[in-house]
């Protein structure tokens, strides 16, 4: 396990920028500065897409089949929000956003975090 090690502390790194992100882009959302958040979130995709990589290489007893649906509904999330930029449709991005997204983002953070923080503390 001790070779996954470095992999996990990357994974949360980015985690924690993803998130860091993510509420600054629903800070943004909520004055109306949607195309200023066009940018960002391409990179919060590009940086999901990442750790959804990453998760793959962590043997099947860490990373479990219930954290691989949840990534799998993050990623359906961030496909209907990208579909909603390119309708222009704001008001649904920032509704995804908020009460899809951020709550499934939140959860998986913090389940992964319970798997990878024995490793990780010990």
């Amino acid at each position: 396990m001790e070779n996954y090690l470095s992999i996990m502390k990357q994974s949360q790194n980015l985690q924690e920028t993803v998130q860091e992100g993510l509420e600054h882009i629903q800070s943004l959302l909520k004055v109306g500065k949607y195309e200023a958040t066009i940018t960002l979130f391409s990179d919060i995709v590009q940086a999901f897409a990442t750790i959804e990589s990453t998760l793959r290489v962590i043997p099947k007893e860490v990373v479990t089949d219930d954290i691989n649906e949840m990534t799998a509904k993050i990623k359906e999330t961030l496909n209907i929000i990208v579909s909603s930029y390119e309708d222009q449709n704001y008001a649904k991005v920032e509704e995804v956003f908020q009460f899809n997204l951020m709550p499934r983002f939140n959860k998986w953070k913090t389940k992964l975090e319970e798997v990878f923080n024995p490793f990780l503390l010990s």
